[in-house]
């Protein structure tokens, strides 16, 4: 079925001059889907109907009667991005019936200040919403360069953020000055077993062609994990367990190694993660394998658990 704008209006206006010009089928068509289009437009505006951004979905949300979503609840790293478009508040509102003061308001939205978790759902109710506290399995890299902070003279070079004071500080409370408990305490929350963005792969792989991969795909690479704690390892048994690749493009990399079988983290043989600025402080060549730091190879295999963070905690004992 074809339809040309010109044609429409030379219709309209044979129709509108002369009465007795009959319109073909096309036409009709074309105008009841329009009038169709319309009522829908209008039915919607008249009931204010939103995205609904909340579970279970509304029967009425409009983003559901299109089948996409088109805005989501705001996060909690920030609750307040995106909250007021979405509800169509104003500050001043959200202030008046929340409770909560427009000062504190500005200074949480700009990252500023964590607001309390009792302050947190007075804003989401007065913007219609609710929250909802859940628990997953901890992966924040700035742990591990927080305890680079503490342990590597080397990574003075590097700027510290306000997360990464943050967690200088949760680690001095956790595991004080102990710089063991330092490398399992930090290890532990950086594991790479629960980062977004990794890649598990199933099929074992060499160091070398994870570092031919790393060539291959341009831009920054290192590796850890079990090989290169081995080279370093105090102590005479060569264990088995992940190889990592760090690399800035995570999936042209595993398209490099022929897109082998993909798994979960904690089943992989191999672990595709992206690379960090601090992957290159005091990265060190073996061969032609470029390895992280020391520090940073502990803490790598420390969150990958098992033989190898039993090794890792061992050598670090040692040093």
């Amino acid at each position: 079925m074809g339809c040309s704008w010109p044609l429409v209006w030379s219709l309209l206006v044979s129709l509108l001059g002369r009465r007795n010009v009959p319109a073909p089928p096309d036409f009709w068509v074309w105008m009841v889907l329009g009038l169709l289009f319309m009522a829908i437009i209008g039915f919607l505006s008249a009931n204010k109907i939103r995205c609904c951004a909340q579970q279970p979905c509304s029967t009425h949300c409009v983003c559901c009667i299109f089948g996409s979503h088109a805005g989501s609840v705001p996060s909690m790293d920030n609750p307040l991005i995106g909250l007021r478009a979405l509800r169509d508040i104003s500050d001043v509102d959200l202030a008046r019936l929340s409770g909560v003061s427009r000062s504190t308001l500005n200074r949480i939205e700009r990252g500023t200040v964590q607001p309390t978790l009792r302050s947190l759902r007075e804003i989401a109710i007065a913007a219609g919403l609710d929250v909802e506290v859940s628990y997953r399995p901890l992966s924040d890299p700035a742990a591990a360069r927080a305890a680079r902070h503490i342990l590597d003279d080397t990574f003075a070079a590097v700027t510290m953020s306000d997360h990464d004071r943050g967690w200088i500080a949760r680690l001095g409370r956790i595991a004080g000055d102990y710089p063991v408990a330092i490398v399992e305490t930090a290890g532990i929350a950086a594991s790479l077993l629960h980062r977004p963005g990794v890649i598990g792969i199933t099929e074992p792989l060499s160091p070398l062609r994870l570092a031919s991969a790393g060539d291959a795909a341009g831009g920054h690479w290192a590796i850890s994990g079990a090989s290169a704690l081995n080279l370093i390892a105090n102590g005479p048994e060569v264990i088995s367990g992940p190889e990592v690749l760090y690399v800035d493009d995570v999936e042209r990399a595993w398209r490099l190694l022929e897109a082998p079988p993909r798994s979960h983290p904690e089943d992989a043989a191999v672990i595709l993660a992206p690379y960090g600025d601090e992957h290159s402080i005091d990265a060190w060549m073996s061969g032609p394998l470029q390895l992280v730091a020391p520090v940073q190879l502990l803490l790598d295999s420390v969150g990958l658990s098992g033989d190898i963070a039993e090794l890792a905690l061992t050598t670090a004992r040692s040093w």
